[in-house]
């Protein structure tokens, strides 16, 4: 029994000694050490921010922290490990000088002495493209044309007095691309006043254009009971049960219904549109195929074509005199990246639609034809998912 006994104590006390050699080696080798501060550094301003280059004091350093405010009361931290010799601090609102605190971190989370690092920032994104931006007047709203030349990622909102007077949000677009070229549309054809200004991630804002502008007469054109108008020349082999009928179905994002030429047809190729009436128009949406998340901007779907007005064209379907080019257009894919990879707003700019808008002094017509003289993946075919028209009633 005391064997025993004598046992379980020996067992239980090596228990305790292998755990106290745990927990000591849990302990932070640098325990109580305070690392040193950053001696050397170079800073590196930008629009709207700056790069601190800097030198590890010594091993026991695990991180650097720089400390910083961007207005009064709005404080902001960046860190950087001891596996990289930059640190950026960035959001700050208007160009000048400002202080970062900066220091290092040990393993054990101790902080060093503190050094102060005088940073400069140009001017930020925000106000350099706000400065940019022009409002005009546009069939059935409005266009906000500017550049944002650094590409910083950016909200554009527009507001506008209401029937009390108060200012109230119209629309917002988010855009880190270089051309600004945003439309605002269902305005009614009357006089308003309106204002845009510009916001950063850093809540950051710009002042605000007002204008007082008056949007041009627009309405989408009905085409429920289209009916087809296939001149010779036209493009008629369609893939599978495809019909021309189903660019005006309403079914935007649908694979199946819509307009799809058969493999080896080539290019160029065209097909004509009865209107139904007669129009001066102000745009078109085509919807490409986004089956999934690397198609839009890819296959089949049209990257260059012409659009053609006629109010009788020639029954021989030649492109003579009774046809004039109402626009010729360049799908443009917002990233800019490689055919195959797509960026989240590549996707949602497909899904919304891609818009083309013709110039006001294009004369009315009662047929349209669009000419596809490129698809994005040159397969010799071509692919409209739905397409939507837009004018006003010719005088």
């Amino acid at each position: 029994m005391k064997s025993l006994l004598k046992f379980v104590v020996y067992v239980a006390g090596l228990g305790v000694s292998v755990l106290a050699c745990k927990e000591e080696e849990r302990k932070p080798v640098t325990s109580g050490e305070k690392p040193s501060k950053v001696q050397e550094y170079e800073v590196k301003n930008f629009a709207g921010g700056a790069d601190i280059i800097y030198t590890v004091p010594d091993e026991h350093v695990a991180y650097v922290v720089a400390a910083y405010e961007i207005k009064p009361g709005v404080r902001r931290e960046a860190r950087s490990s001891k596996y990289t010799s930059k640190i950026t601090v960035e959001g700050f609102p208007v160009e000048g000088e400002y202080e970062v605190t900066l220091y290092t971190v040990g393993r054990n989370e101790q902080r060093s002495e503190p050094i102060t690092v005088l940073v400069n920032p140009s001017r930020p994104p925000v106000l350099l493209t706000f400065e940019t931006l022009n409002i005009s007047a546009d069939f059935g709203g409005i266009t906000i044309q500017g550049e944002n030349e650094l590409e910083g990622e950016l909200a554009y909102e527009v507001i506008s007095r209401n029937d009390k007077g108060e200012w109230e949000a119209v629309s917002q677009y988010y855009s880190g691309i270089r051309n600004v070229n945003w439309s605002v549309r269902g305005l009614e054809a009357k006089e308003y006043e309106l204002g845009v200004f510009v916001r950063d991630r850093w809540l950051n804002y710009s002042d605000t254009l007002f204008v007082t502008v008056t949007p041009y007469n627009e309405f989408m054109i009905d085409m429920s009971n289209f009916t087809e108008t296939n001149l010779p020349g036209d493009e008629t082999r369609l893939e599978g049960t495809r019909r021309m009928s189903y660019l005006f179905d309403g079914r935007k994002l649908s694979h199946t219904y819509a307009y799809y030429t058969q493999a080896g047809t080539g290019m160029p190729q065209r097909f004509t549109v009865f209107l139904q009436g007669t129009y001066k128009l102000s745009r078109i949406i085509n919807w490409q195929n986004v089956t999934n998340e690397t198609i839009a901007y890819n296959s089949s779907n049209p990257k260059r074509f012409r659009v053609w007005g006629s109010m009788e064209p020639n029954p021989d379907g030649s492109l003579d005199d009774t046809w004039y080019l109402l626009g010729e257009f360049e799908n443009i894919k917002p990233s800019g990246s490689p055919i195959g990879t797509n960026t989240q707003e590549d996707n949602e700019r497909a899904r919304a639609g891609d818009e083309y808008v013709f110039n006001r002094d294009i004369p009315p017509v009662r047929y349209i034809r669009i000419e596809t003289l490129e698809v994005w993946g040159n397969t010799g075919r071509v692919y409209y998912t739905e397409l939507e028209i837009y004018g006003d009633h010719a005088d």
